[in-house]
């Protein structure tokens, strides 16, 4: 009687101590290690194992282990963890199908004991196996083994009692577990996506992330990789959270690629797109590139879980936990929502990245468009206006905005017109067409312009809209006129130069010997009064030549400074008697000196070449006015009439009241022997040898005149700051 109440206090002792190990345990598998170290320590079994099914319900893995001081035990384990036992294979298997306690007293005798090679390496002898239930289901297969062979039934019966009654102190550990678990995920789920709400960095996303997985669902660890899409197929971390120590140095050059079986956790995911667990990095050889420096970290099992955008992995979000066979079925579909929250939330830093991009490179058109002074239009394919620039308005003289059906034909000329209806089909077949052609004003005025017409059309090639860009080339035709003039007077001075010099040559011979002939014919008067005649047309013959010679820059053009107030007041007199009685010449000086680098007598040629015109112009009579002053040539100057540089110029303008000339004629007058005046009345050299002369003085000339108002010429030369007069 006395050996039942010690062998029942005994139980109760342990039993006792075993509840309050349990009761202190942090979770499920803590306690399952206090199970097993105190019930080998109190019955002297020398090693203990607890065996757990995987989430799959097909096979069973070591979960917890207790070797004692028997070290030599650890590779027993270590062999042990590594083999796939399923519920009905092994003594593990055995009892969780059975749901019975086994007792193999000597595992050698025993062939349904599949590690038996195994033991016998490690001498060991006996092994029991018993089921830990609740409710009718076995949760935890508990294995303990013997150096020794065990015949003590009591012992046995023992811990048959006492671990049969733990079942339901399991059962709530492990639902706790169960319970903390989710609630650790959900916490990361809540909080993860409270900051995916107000990311508004993608970088920073990643980082607050990590923090949370390890702050608030208390992992171990916590990091984001990106797969990359180089030649290497590289994966590379952008960020982590937690205790990582040394461990990163171990995770260079990892690889998604086929080929390479490094990274093989991380990279079977992207590959695949499928979570990833491995429930004991010690054991699993997935992992066995980096156990040491994981185990070294406090990392005990890690989940890896896909990020997937648009049906693309991109990257993996793992955590690892500190605890064996952390993540439940449970906590890994939330741990899986948060990251398809967090893909998503990258995903839409993306877009937003990427539409604020579009958006701006929109705007920089925009205002790119809207700051040229090129027309831009887009018209639909029934060329209704869709869309016109600032720039466009203004070249069209349209002062209100335009409403969307504006007819674009009602802008073109009719030659215009007749272009566009060829232009058109020419860009729908080949993309684009361009060349010149002539935009109407909404006050009728025609401006010619470069324009370039581009079809957009559908993938199915059916026209959607029109755009066209059109500049302005008035002032260049401007230009391109000056341009043409400045050449055509370059080769008539030319050619007028060379005749002159052959000329003066031959009128040289002409006057030498009509003067000889002159001087011998003293008794005959009719033959002397004849060669009178033809030596004064030789002189008006040399005169010509020497406006030639003046006109083709052959010349003496000697510069030198010179005060263009004092030039017109010393030739004053002689412009008086350049006009008749009844034309009032008035000269208007600047009080400000003009000093200019000039020729004198060239200067003074200009102005009585344009008070004679003047005088030509004004038969019955009027007034003649020349105005001098300081003219600053600025960039609007030059845009406005298409010639001249910045500066500032001495402005000499000469302006009658006379019968003025029309449009057609000003193209004209300055080129050589053009002339207004009735034939024989002018040699048509007179304007020209005045721009001539203005050119060579590095300078402008201009006419403004229309019929019936008079004609105005302005001259401007180069000022010359600080010449003295």
């Amino acid at each position: 009687m006395a050996g039942n109440e010690r062998k029942i206090e005994k139980e109760l002792q342990l039993l006792k101590v075993l509840t309050l190990s349990i009761a202190k345990a942090e979770n499920y598998h803590t306690a399952l290690d206090m199970c097993l170290r105190e019930i080998c320590k109190t019955t002297g079994w020398s090693y203990g194992e607890a065996w757990t099914s995987a989430n799959d319900n097909k096979t069973l893995n070591i979960s917890n282990v207790y070797y004692g001081e028997h070290e030599e035990l650890k590779e027993f384990y270590a062999h042990s963890k590594e083999m796939v036992i399923s519920p009905n294979t092994g003594l593990p298997g055995l009892i969780w199908q059975s749901k019975q306690p086994y007792w193999m007293k000597d595992i050698i005798s025993d062939n349904r004991f599949v590690r038996m090679k195994l033991a016998l390496q490690f001498n060991l002898k006996t092994a029991l196996g018993i089921p830990v239930l609740a409710d009718g289901k076995v949760i935890v297969a508990i294995v303990f083994f013997m150096l020794e062979f065990e015949e003590d039934k009591e012992l046995v019966d023992m811990l048959l009692t006492i671990v049969g009654q733990l079942g339901l102190l399991f059962k709530r550990l492990s639902l706790e577990d169960n319970v903390r678990k989710v609630n650790r995920a959900l916490r990361v789920l809540s909080d993860c996506n409270e900051t995916i709400i107000r990311s508004t960095d993608e970088s920073n996303l990643m980082h607050e992330i990590c923090k949370i997985a390890v702050g608030s669902g208390g992992y171990r660890m916590a990091l984001i990789a990106f797969a990359q899409h180089d030649a290497q197929k590289s994966i590379k971390i952008v960020s982590s959270a937690g205790f990582s120590g040394d461990y990163f140095e171990y995770l260079k050059d990892l690889t998604w690629a086929d080929s390479q079986p490094k990274a093989a956790l991380s990279s079977n995911v992207i590959r695949t797109g499928k979570s990833v667990i491995i429930r004991d990095i010690d054991s699993d050889p997935v992992f066995s590139p980096w156990r040491d420096a994981a185990i070294k970290q406090g990392y005990h099992s890690v989940i890896s879980l896909p990020l997937i955008i648009n049906n693309e992995v991109v990257g993996v979000l793992n955590m690892y936990a500190a605890e064996i066979d952390a993540f439940d079925s449970e906590e890994q579909k939330l741990l899986e929502q948060l990251a398809n929250d967090v893909a998503y939330g990258i995903m839409s830093l993306r877009t937003t990245i990427e539409k604020e991009k579009i958006e701006k490179k929109q705007a920089q058109l925009t205002d790119i468009i809207e700051s040229t002074t090129d027309l831009v239009v887009i018209a639909d394919a029934q060329l209704r206006g869709i869309y016109i620039n600032q720039g466009g308005l203004k070249l069209l003289g349209i002062e209100h905005e335009p409403d969307s059906s504006l007819d674009i034909k009602l802008f073109l000329s009719d030659d215009a017109v007749r272009i566009l209806d060829l232009a058109i089909p020419y860009a729908v077949q080949n993309g684009t067409w361009s060349g010149e052609s002539t935009l109407k004003r909404e006050d009728g005025q025609l401006i010619p312009v470069s324009q370039v017409i581009i079809a957009h059309k559908s993938s199915h090639g059916k026209l959607e809209f029109v755009s066209t860009i059109a500049r302005d080339l008035t002032e260049y035709k401007k230009l391109q006129a000056q341009l043409f003039q400045a050449q055509k007077m370059e080769a008539m001075g030319q050619l007028a130069a060379g005749v002159a010099h052959d000329f003066n040559n031959m009128l040289t011979a002409v006057v030498g010997y009509g003067n000889i002939l002159y001087n011998k014919l003293k008794d005959n008067e009719q033959l002397r009064y004849n060669v009178a005649q033809i030596l004064n047309a030789s002189e008006k013959a040399a005169s010509l030549a020497q406006d030639l010679l003046s006109f083709g820059r052959k010349h003496d053009n000697t510069l030198m400074p010179l005060d263009i107030n004092k030039t017109i007041t010393n030739v004053s007199d002689l412009l008086t008697k350049l006009v008749r009685e009844s034309v009032a010449l008035k000269i208007e000086l600047s009080s400000e000196q003009l000093m200019v680098m000039g020729n004198r007598t060239h200067i003074e040629q200009v102005l009585m070449n344009l008070v004679g015109n003047a005088n030509d112009a004004m038969p019955d009579g009027g007034s003649l006015t020349i105005n001098t002053m300081v003219a600053e040539i600025d960039e609007t100057f030059i845009k406005e009439h298409g010639y001249g540089r910045q500066g500032r110029f001495a402005y000499i303008s000469v302006h009658d009241c006379g019968s003025g000339i029309d449009k057609d004629m000003l193209q004209k007058i300055f080129d050589p022997f053009f002339t207004t005046k009735p034939i024989g009345k002018g040699t048509g050299l007179g304007l020209s040898v005045v721009y001539s002369i203005v050119k060579q003085h590095n300078g402008y000339i201009d006419v403004h005149s229309s019929l019936g108002n008079g004609t105005t010429f302005y001259v401007y030369l180069p000022l010359r700051e600080g010449l003295a007069g």
